[in-house]
C-alpha cells in the first residue's frame, strides 16, 4: 500500500502515517513571511517527515504587485542553495527528510493568463501553478482567468480553497472542478470544528486535489498534515486518503527535486 495504516509494531513514525505529500508550504528559509533561516527550515522539515510526510512542496509567496519577478527568483533561489546544502549534509550523517520540490504561492492578479512570468512560477518541472486567490467573491472575469490558464496548458490550483469558500457564490466550486481547475485544502480545515465537516463533504464528493499544511514556523503556524489525515481516515476510511495521495504522487513524478 502507499499509504499504510497505523501499527503499534514500532515500524512506522511515532504519528503512524507514512507516504504523506504537503502541497503547500513556507520552509524556504528568508524568502517570504514563513522559515527566517536554515536552521528553521530543517527543523520543520525535521517535524514533517515524524508525521509521515515524504514530499514536500516549498510554495513562497510571489506577490505580483510588489514584487519584482526577477528579484523573486533570484531571492528563491539563493534560499534553495542555502537549504540543499544543508539537508545535503545532514542527509549524508544518516538524518531522513522529506524530498522537498520547488514552487510558489502566486497572489492572483488581472491578466495573470497573460503573463510571461506565470511559466518560472509553476512547481518546477511541471505546468502547476499554485494561486493565491481574493478574499472576496470572485468576478466572473477572475474565474475566467483561471480558465485562460487552463486552456494554455497550465494546471492552476487553488491555493487553501478553505479560506476563501464563505466568500464565494454557490456552485463556484463545482464550477472550476468542472473546468480542470485543482482545489488544495489547508490541514487546518479539518481541524476546526466550523469547517471540520465541510472540509471532509469536499473531500468525499472528489471535488479535492491536494492537502498542505501551509506551515510557516514552528510556532502558530506548525507543520500539521497527520492530524488532518487522521481525521479523514477516521471519517472517511484510509482508501480515501490513499487514493488522493497516489494522485498527488503521480503528479510529483514529473516535478524536480531540488534537496
Amino acid at each position: 500500500m502507499f499509504f499504510t495504516k497505523k501499527r503499534t509494531d514500532g515500524e512506522r513514525d511515532a504519528c503512524g502515517y507514512a507516504n504523506l505529500v504537503d502541497m503547500h508550504s513556507h520552509v524556504l528559509p528568508a524568502v517570504d513571511d514563513g522559515s527566517e533561516s536554515v536552521e528553521r527550515s530543517l527543523e520543520m522539515l525535521r517535524f514533517s517527515y515524524s508525521q509521515g510526510v515524504r514530499k514536500i512542496v516549498a510554495t513562497p509567496h510571489f506577490y505580483p504587485h510588489s514584487m519584482n519577478p526577477v528579484n523573486f527568483l533570484e531571492c528563491r533561489e539563493r534560499a534553495v542553495k542555502a537549504l540543499a546544502e544543508a539537508v545535503a549534509k545532514k542527509k549524508a550523517l544518516g538524518e531522513e527528510l522529506p524530498d522537498v520540490y520547488l514552487g510558489a504561492e502566486v497572489g492572483y492578479f488581472d491578466g495573470i493568463s497573460r503573463s510571461s512570468a506565470v511559466s518560472e512560477l509553476c512547481l518546477v518541472g511541471t505546468r502547476i501553478l499554485l494561486i493565491e486567490m481574493p478574499f472576496e467573491r470572485w468576478s466572473e472575469s477572475c474565474v475566467n482567468e483561471l480558465i485562460a490558464l487552463k486552456a494554455k496548458g497550465f494546471c492552476p490550483v487553488v491555493a487553501h480553497y478553505d479560506r476563501y469558500w464563505s466568500y464565494q457564490e454557490r456552485g463556484i466550486l463545482e464550477r472550476l472542478v468542472d473546468d480542470g481547475i485543482g482545489i488544495q485544502l489547508n490541514a487546518e480545515a479539518f481541524l476546526k470544528f466550523g469547517t471540520k465537516r465541510k472540509a471532509l463533504g469536499l473531500v468525499s464528493a472528489g471535488l479535492v486535489d491536494f492537502l498542505g499544511s501551509d506551515c510557516h514556523n514552528m510556532t502558530n503556524r506548525m507543520p500539521n498534515l497527520s492530524d488532518a489525515v487522521e481525521i479523514i481516515e477516521k471519517s472517511l476510511g484510509a482508501d480515501c486518503v490513499e487514493r488522493l495521495m497516489e494522485s498527488v504522487s503521480a503528479e510529483l513524478k514529473r516535478a524536480d527535486i531540488i534537496c
